[in-house]
């Protein structure tokens, strides 16, 4: 992939722009690994002096690979990192639930059916 050259070389921003090439000309279906190198490049660039207009691509990418069903705990971890750079906690907090619950599910799904119905008890929020 051409874009590795550049990353090779710390040209970022002509990495970039390979890779939203790329993205172009290839159908959604086949974009996840372009998706992810273009998540990072913009993560990396966001560092510099541009950070809120690249971690806002991040951001919009990452609910991309959300909607594909490409999401991992990473995706939703990286999410909320973003969202709290940008200064944005009630996004940061509404993707930590996400994680909450998805973890809770996850844990729940593993146990027979009696232990889970009772750790779902437990863990109840009290009203």
């Amino acid at each position: 992939m051409l874009s590795i050259i550049y990353e090779g070389k710390g040209e970022r921003m002509k990495e970039r722009e390979i890779l939203l090439e790329a993205r172009k000309s290839l159908p959604i279906g086949n974009q996840m690994l372009i998706l992810e190198r273009l998540i990072q490049v913009d993560v990396d660039i966001a560092e510099g002096s541009e950070g809120s207009v690249y971690r806002e691509e991040a951001i919009a990418l990452l609910h991309e690979v959300v909607s594909q069903g490409w999401d991992t705990y990473e995706t939703y971890d990286n999410l909320a990192v973003l969202y709290v750079k940008q200064g944005n906690l009630v996004s940061a907090g509404e993707i930590l639930d996400q994680m909450d619950a998805q973890s809770r599910a996850d844990i729940l799904g593993k146990m027979n059916t009696e232990t889970a119905a009772k750790v779902a008890e437990i863990l109840k929020p009290s009203e």
